[in-house]
């Protein structure tokens, strides 16, 4: 399993799984979600959330990164990157690197850090997320919340407060 460090203050990464309902693109998104406090300096150590081993080995974005439908890298990419920058962005998409005869993408998903699954959504109909995992990360203070959403199947093993 690969771990990496990232070390900055007032951000946090964590990953997500998402899969656009508009034909069959899949991609990991990896999200960046704002720690509140000014002074905090975090020393985090994260797991890379897929087996693929060449974002340690310097690969291009385009190798990395999963265009939305406009075919442009840009738009997986974080920031204002979207409509002219009219739109934020706030994740990093990762392509996939396995897939299914249909095109889906079946990659393991791997947690950014050790947590407790704290709610389980089955059911894909119930949210603009589809089917989706919330797990509650306490090894850090305060604790962390991460969304693994836009999923194809939530394996029978998992289950709230393992």
């Amino acid at each position: 399993m690969n771990v990496f460090r990232y070390q900055y203050f007032n951000y946090f990464i964590f990953v997500m799984n998402r899969k656009f309902l508009r034909g069959i693109l899949s991609k990991w998104v990896l999200l960046i979600l704002l720690i509140l406090s000014q002074n905090l300096l975090l020393g985090i150590e994260l797991y890379w959330p897929t087996e693929d081993k060449s974002f340690f080995q310097g690969a291009s974005s385009e190798s990395l990164i999963q265009p939305t439908v406009s075919g442009k890298i840009e738009s997986g990419k974080f920031g204002c990157v979207r409509n002219d920058g009219n739109r934020f962005h706030e994740g990093i998409d990762i392509k996939p690197k396995k897939r299914n005869k249909k095109g889906e993408a079946i990659d393991k998903i791997i947690a950014a850090m050790d947590g407790e699954v704290v709610y389980i959504n089955q059911v894909a109909g119930n949210s603009g997320y589809g089917k989706y995992i919330v797990i509650v990360h306490k090894t850090v203070v305060p604790s962390i919340y991460t969304l693994y959403a836009h999923l194809s199947n939530i394996e029978k093993g998992i289950t709230v407060g393992k």
